[in-house]
């Protein structure tokens, strides 16, 4: 739903998450021993970079990064995950450093810093997810609709949950991928003292950005 509505409004940018399962992909294989896809891995998230702009890379980069935690976490394999992640984030930032660096110094001498004060209240959720909504104007919220919005209707939140049944009882494999959809809806939420987004904003950066509420990208991508 995100994608649909975020291509129709003209962020083309957003293209550049269709490559991020690529990149999670390259890293469980890395992690399991097989070197050659941190290189891949890293050529996944350079290309996000390179081709579609710097938006889509740091929420790229945090994806990865809270999917890598809780898949050590799950395995035990904490060594070479954590090899294999840095690896490619250290490649990607190498192969994207002829934009990146001009980039960078365009945004430390030009900030863009706007209030960031928009918070997505737990039961706006399922409106978000399960709602079919076509207006554009959100009432109490500073954006329009397509911010918010990732319809995937109720039958989608039901085989999520019933995946998130089999992950506990059966397939503890697929836990970090609960992990990473339960962290990312906290995310979402938005900048409310304490929470992730919060501490986030005061790291550099991601001070530079706003509207918790893309987040949902994340969350419906390890929905999925």
């Amino acid at each position: 739903g995100t994608m649909a509505q975020h291509l129709g409004g003209g962020h083309v940018g957003w293209v550049g998450f269709c490559v991020f399962p690529y990149v999670l992909h390259s890293f469980l294989k890395a992690s399991r021993g097989e070197r050659r896809h941190i290189l891949y891995g890293g050529l996944f998230l350079a290309w996000i970079f390179g081709h579609f702009g710097g938006y889509t890379f740091p929420y790229s980069v945090l994806g990865l990064g809270i999917f890598v935690l809780f898949s050590a976490a799950a395995t035990g394999r904490w060594r070479a995950s954590l090899i294999s992640s840095a690896g490619m984030v250290a490649f990607a930032l190498g192969l994207s450093a002829i934009r990146l660096l001009p980039v960078l110094e365009f945004m430390q001498g030009h900030p863009r810093l706007r209030p960031d004060v928009d918070v997505v209240l737990p039961r706006e959720l399922l409106e978000i997810y399960a709602v079919h909504r076509t207006q554009r104007a959100v009432y109490a919220h500073p954006y329009v609709w397509p911010e918010y919005g990732n319809y995937v209707a109720l039958p989608a939140l039901a085989l999520a949950a019933v995946g998130v049944w089999i992950a506990v009882r059966r397939r503890r494999d697929l836990l970090p991928l609960v992990g990473a959809t339960a962290t990312f809806l906290v995310f979402q939420i938005g900048n409310v003292p304490g929470f992730p987004w919060w501490l986030l904003k005061h790291l550099p950066v991601f001070r530079f950005m706003r509207a918790p509420s893309r987040f949902t990208i994340l969350v419906g991508f390890f929905a999925c």
